[in-house]
């Protein structure tokens, strides 16, 4: 028990920012060494553990071989995925350029399969033509059986809406267009599948996008998507800020706690330790620092990772 009290403030110390090699020694009470050896020696004689006998059924399990197509284009998607992060760093343009010309040369060697279709489509929406996107998907959306496919399209109207708006530099009638059936298609996704978190939060973004007002039901949407998937650093910094926004800083706090104590999180775990600074000292008391640190935006460029979607 006293070192799981210990664990805890490491953590904590970790957390507000401290070095953990340097919080370790006022946490525990000893040097990393002296502490592996302990740990060692509990290993061998004092630690305590129960067996449980339980008699489980066999499962069932069934291997599925994916098409040709899905087996072409699977990775591909992936590495399309993670390329679509926002960043300034002109060699990733080129590769951008590299991966939507292979995938649409996948796709006209399997124009055919499904799951292509729908890979090709999020690729588009990630780093190429969000339109083309629509039109790869036109066909099927009327079909419900993959919430993914309704996922996918309704990020393509809120990329479509974002690039709108930057352009107009405000709303005009076609982003709000876009923006409503943006929302309508991640409506649709929940409701083909209720644990689908990220159709959850793209409809919250959408929502705020479009002007929505915070309302209750539309702040459980963020926090739902949130106790869904808290490993996701954008979820997680969304989540965390709009609790910040209401007050509801103890809430706060818990939330960016752990992308704060992210080593990956390059700007978010940054933007999250001064939030959690700024959350934790009377200065919490200015409204207007606040504000302005929240007006921020800490995913502008996350050249360390911090998370997926």
């Amino acid at each position: 028990p006293e070192r799981k009290r210990q664990l805890a403030g490491y953590v904590r110390a970790i957390s507000a920012g401290a070095a953990p090699l340097e919080a370790f020694p006022g946490a525990f009470g000893t040097d990393i060494a002296s502490f592996g050896s302990a740990l060692r020696s509990y290993l061998r004689t004092g630690m305590q553990f129960s067996e449980l006998e339980v008699e489980l059924p066999a499962p069932g399990i069934e291997v599925t071989p994916l098409s040709a197509g899905a087996a072409a284009v699977l990775l591909r998607s992936i590495g399309a995925e993670l390329l679509g992060r926002p960043t300034r760093d002109p060699q990733v343009h080129a590769l951008r350029q590299l991966y939507l010309g292979d995938m649409r040369a996948r796709l006209a060697r399997h124009p055919d399969d499904a799951y292509v279709i729908e890979r090709a489509a999020a690729t588009e929406v990630s780093i190429g033509d969000p339109q083309r996107a629509l039109d790869l998907l036109a066909p099927t959306l009327d079909d419900t059986s993959s919430p993914e496919r309704l996922y996918i399209a309704g990020s393509a109207h809120l990329a479509i809406a974002r690039a709108r708006i930057g352009a107009q530099r405000g709303m005009d009638a076609a982003s709000t267009d876009a923006l409503a059936q943006a929302r309508r298609h991640f409506v649709r996704a929940h409701k083909a599948d209720a644990l689908h978190y990220r159709a959850m939060y793209r409809y919250w973004e959408a929502s705020r996008l479009a002007g929505m007002p915070l309302t209750p039901a539309l702040q459980s949407v963020l926090v739902q998507s949130y106790n869904l998937a808290p490993q996701c650093t954008e979820i997680a910094l969304a989540a965390g800020r709009m609790l910040a926004q209401l007050g509801r800083t103890a809430e706060a706090v818990s939330v960016l706690q752990g992308v704060a104590g992210d080593p990956h999180g390059g700007n978010s775990a940054n933007f999250a330790r001064r939030l959690l600074e700024l959350l934790s000292t009377p200065a919490a008391t200015d409204a207007k620092a606040l504000e302005s640190l929240l007006a921020e935006e800490p995913l502008a460029e996350n050249p360390e990772g911090g998370g997926g979607n």
